[in-house]
């Protein structure tokens, strides 16, 4: 099991155990898939880039007609004693809201159903980071890629035959168009130019933390990227708030840069820590 029923979760205004949180099986989260996530990390007993989270779930909440009774603040408290609940100072924290129950299943219910848990968190292996990764491509555009969506259908349908193909993420491509990856948004590096897609795409947290600094040590470029181009490019790397910078070495059957890590990425990897360690500073 990768979670601990009994640890504590926050679930409806109150914090109980994961073995005890009940939600109703007509709520629209679970009979509908109607929901939003959200997905955050601490370090050390500090969430990060807390902000661009909460900014992406208000927005989400806007978008999909849901109510968010509590606060930013209350919401950032309620992340802060659930590390001290289940004392995970470096936690992975998983938000989850929906409209509740509706007058039918097709109707927004009047009180959401808000559940948030926190974990310690389990890093990937050191090799992923070391060696690099493999990535394997279909052709895929997520529905209402603004924000994060309950809706992870083609990823987990897909999660056998990436594993079979011996990978580890997922890559979205449509029209040869290079968009991002089922939990991770992508980069890639040619003659020395930071490249990332900017459109049809979740912007990531970690994704533009990632630019914010890389413009200082770099030419950086959000335009289209074609997949002949990323097939290409010199170096490539996804992000992710649970990732951070992982480098990639192979997509499909094509290696890149013989199958080694940049210089560039293993410089914006050393950067991303600096930078990071002085935001949780502040």
């Amino acid at each position: 099991m990768f979670f601990d029923e009994n640890s504590y979760c926050y679930l409806n205004g109150k914090f109980i155990k994961l073995k005890d949180a009940k939600i109703s099986p007509f709520d629209l989260g679970f009979i509908r898939g109607y929901a939003v996530t959200e997905v955050l990390r601490s370090y050390n007993g500090k969430v990060f880039l807390f902000n661009e989270h909460y900014i992406r779930l208000k927005t989400a909440v806007k978008s999909l007609r849901l109510k968010l009774k509590e606060s930013k603040n209350e919401i950032e408290d309620i992340l802060n004693k659930l590390m001290v609940k289940n004392k995970c100072n470096n936690a992975k924290f998983k938000l989850v809201l929906s409209p509740g129950i509706g007058k039918s299943d097709l109707d927004l219910g009047d009180n959401e159903t808000l559940f948030i848990y926190a974990q310690e968190y389990i890093d990937f292996p050191k090799d992923f980071y070391t060696k690099g990764i493999k990535i394997i491509s279909v052709n895929y555009k997520r529905n209402l890629n603004e924000f994060k969506s309950s809706n992870y259908i083609e990823a987990i349908c897909l999660r056998k035959e990436m594993k079979d193909k011996k990978a580890n993420e997922i890559l979205y491509v449509l029209n040869d168009y290079v968009l991002e990856c089922s939990t991770s948004n992508i980069f890639i590096i040619k003659d020395n130019i930071l490249i990332t897609p900017k459109q049809d795409i979740l912007y990531g947290a970690t994704r533009n933390f990632v630019l914010s600094f890389a413009k200082k040590h770099m030419k950086v470029e959000e335009r289209n990227v074609t997949f002949k181009e990323l097939l290409n490019a010199d170096e490539v790397f996804i992000t992710a708030t649970t990732k951070q910078i992982m480098p990639v070495v192979r997509i499909d059957d094509k290696t890149i840069n013989n199958g080694k890590i940049g210089e560039n990425t293993l410089k914006l990897m050393e950067i991303f820590t600096q930078e990071r360690d002085k935001r949780l500073k502040k």
